[in-house]
């Protein structure tokens, strides 16, 4: 018997926002409740604190 291959897509176009995502942050002021709605609302585990542009 012989293996069968994966068929592979090639040269098909991607949008790109279909990969790329705004990425979502918050500031380090915000409620630890609101961050967790905003985890929740968006199915994302992690959520960077970002004070000015760090």
């Amino acid at each position: 018997m012989t293996k069968r291959q994966p068929k592979v897509l090639v040269n098909i176009p991607v949008p790109l926002t279909s990969i790329i995502k705004q990425p979502i942050s918050i500031p380090p002021n915000t409620i630890i409740l609101d961050a967790r709605d905003i985890l929740i609302r968006h199915k994302i585990g992690r959520l960077p604190v970002v004070r000015g542009k760090k």
